[in-house]
């Protein structure tokens, strides 16, 4: 083989990751196991696919460079934080679209059992109020998907009666709005 065949051989299999001399490979920077701490301190509470996101989206930042789990200079620590005067957010976040959670038994009329759900609403703390209209009531849930309380039954007329309730809002004072379509009117709670 000439010289310069070999020099070229050698520089080829430098630029594809090879070292020429039989040497091991430098370990990866941006692996699994280099990026073990990372991942669980920004993936902390998650599970199943939205996990596989979250670490997915910590990897791909390490290796565009973006921050380092090894303590490369020059680079932030990843994942990546912002920082805003009121808030800090931790990067990443699982994509939009990710099945995060899934709660009620269908046509059930239990606490916690949903018949058509028609509405959902959150209020300042996280908490989800769904409109349960096949059981003309209101449901309270935490963010987790707990079941809290329940108000209302089917019936006109009367306050916190609904007939085929279709939609929830809330303020930033506690309270709950409930379109009340088969009776016509909204009605309003105070919910704390």
């Amino acid at each position: 083989m000439t010289r310069r065949a070999v020099v070229t051989l050698a520089a080829v299999a430098l630029w594809a990751g090879v070292l020429v001399s039989g040497a091991k490979a430098a370990a990866p920077l941006c692996g699994s196991k280099q990026c073990a701490e990372e991942i669980a301190a920004g993936c902390a509470g998650l599970s199943g696919a939205a996990l596989k996101a979250c670490k997915s989206a910590i990897l791909d930042q390490c290796k565009t460079g973006t921050c380092t789990c090894t303590g490369q200079p020059g680079l932030p620590e990843c994942p990546v934080t912002t920082t805003t005067s009121s808030t800090t957010t931790t990067l990443p976040q699982p994509p939009c679209g990710t099945f995060l959670l899934t709660w009620g038994v269908p046509s059930g009329t239990g606490n916690g059992e949903l018949t058509s759900p028609a509405g959902v609403a959150t209020d300042a703390s996280g908490n989800v109020y769904v409109v349960d209209s096949g059981n003309s009531r209101i449901q309270k849930f935490d963010a987790s998907g707990n079941f809290l309380t329940t108000w209302g039954s089917s019936g006109g007329g009367m306050a916190g009666l609904f007939q085929n309730p279709k939609g929830v809002a809330t303020d930033g004072s506690g309270n709950v709005y409930v379109a009340d379509t088969g009776n016509d009117r909204i009605q309003k709670f105070a919910c704390p």
